[in-house]
């Protein structure tokens, strides 16, 4: 197959879970088959300094650059249409034709979903240069934005944003029939996500939905736990962007009344940091802004236990995944450890819902060591037994041949 990979950045390293699936899947992919990459960015962005992490089986076509409809147009589109634009964006036709050249594909892959409006375009434009359609999808986004109320039901934090998402789900229910229906195949992480697509696809549509998780990090299987008595929690979040109002939930309320049970405890906090500084993180010397982190294993290493308390029940949690791999003992909310078939809590898992559930959770396993040890042995061997890249690479690679 000659595949065209069409994303807005160079996933290579995945600095994201939307990013991860792109860049595992196809490095497998593009060892038999040829896989070519083309960004589309906003402005005049380059990505010179990103190319030298593409794997060599990959071939960088080029960037295109793209417009976005702005924030007022957007709204009026929305009031006016009944329809919420989630792929607003504006190509050059004559710029995309300079970069495909003679080039014939037999699939356009996209992801993220929010570039969906390229494949609409090409074929408005008579620029038919590819066979088949598929679309990274990863979750449902009618039941991403549906789940906000979730969010605001658990954590009882009121956020206008959980309101206006869950109200925008209904539009974006419609424009997800739509662009489902324009796709041959779907990609989604669990048979959870595969059932509500099912739920939203038109009976008429061709579309075949394949589910391929997410596989396990193998390297994070060589770690042996060895902070299993270190005074260090593992919190991996972004510090910006809507994951922000998550992390705030945590710190102020969660975090806040675990300090008073383990004052000796720390919160090393990894991911993308804050865009500007945030003042109940700067001031609190139990907290430790990490960043990125360049090594995993390293990181699992020195962590007595880790959190990923997240209210939605989308897609799969990668968080949870590499902490089981890493066997490290993980506490999490019931919605997010849904995302995961049989996983079974207070064996393999701890899960807590709320501020005090949560508090009482981590404090008593973060003194308890027979069950820390207990909790992250039965979680590795989850882990061992989920599937791998490979595994869903070529699941979804045999769906791909199969269509074609």
């Amino acid at each position: 197959m000659k595949i065209l990979l069409v994303t807005d950045t160079i996933p290579f390293p995945p600095l994201n879970g939307r990013e991860l699936p792109v860049a595992k899947i196809f490095e497998i992919i593009s060892t038999r088959h040829t896989v070519d990459l083309l960004v589309l960015s906003t402005g005049n962005k380059t990505f010179s300094l990103q190319l030298s992490g593409l794997p060599q089986t990959i071939n960088y076509l080029g960037n295109l650059a793209v417009k976005r409809t702005g924030a007022k147009k957007k709204i009026i589109d929305t009031i006016t249409t009944f329809r919420y634009p989630l792929s607003p964006y504006k190509y050059s036709l004559s710029a995309l034709k300079e970069i495909i050249g003679s080039n014939l594909y037999d699939y356009v892959w996209i992801s993220p979903i929010s570039f969906y409006s390229f494949i609409p375009f090409c074929n408005t434009n008579n620029f038919r240069f590819f066979k088949k359609t598929a679309l990274g999808l990863n979750d449902s986004k009618t039941y991403q934005y549906r789940d906000s109320i979730n969010e605001l039901f658990y954590s009882r934090v009121f956020k206008l944003r959980y309101i206006k998402e869950w109200l925008l789900s209904f539009l974006i229910e419609k424009e997800e029939k739509n662009f489902l229906t324009l796709a041959d195949m779907v990609h989604v992480q669990t048979k959870n996500e595969y059932n509500k697509l099912l739920k939203i696809l038109p009976a008429i549509a061709t579309t075949k939905i394949i589910a391929a998780p997410n596989g396990v990090k193998e390297e994070l299987l060589a770690c042996s736990y060895d902070g299993v008595d270190s005074n260090t929690i593992l919190y991996m979040t972004h510090l910006d962007g809507d994951r922000q109002i998550e992390s705030e939930w945590f710190i102020k309320k969660v975090w806040r009344k675990i300090k008073q049970e383990l004052p000796d405890a720390k919160l090393l906090i990894v991911g993308k940091p804050p865009a500007q500084p945030i003042n109940y993180i700067n001031d609190d010397p139990s907290i430790i802004v990490n960043g990125y982190a360049a090594d995993m294993v390293s990181l699992f290493n020195n962590v007595r236990l880790a959190v990923v308390p997240t209210f939605h029940g989308t897609g799969l949690i990668n968080r949870i995944l590499d902490a089981l791999t890493a066997g490290v003992p993980v506490i999490s909310t019931p919605q997010a450890i849904a995302t995961f078939p049989v996983l079974v809590i207070g064996e393999q898992i701890i899960s807590a819902g709320t501020v005090t559930s949560y508090a009482t959770a981590v404090t008593t396993l973060y003194n308890n060591r027979e069950q820390r040890l207990a909790i992250a042995a039965n979680g590795k061997k989850y882990a061992e037994a989920f599937a791998t890249w490979q595994q869903s690479a070529e699941a979804i690679e045999k769906a791909m041949i199969d269509i074609l």
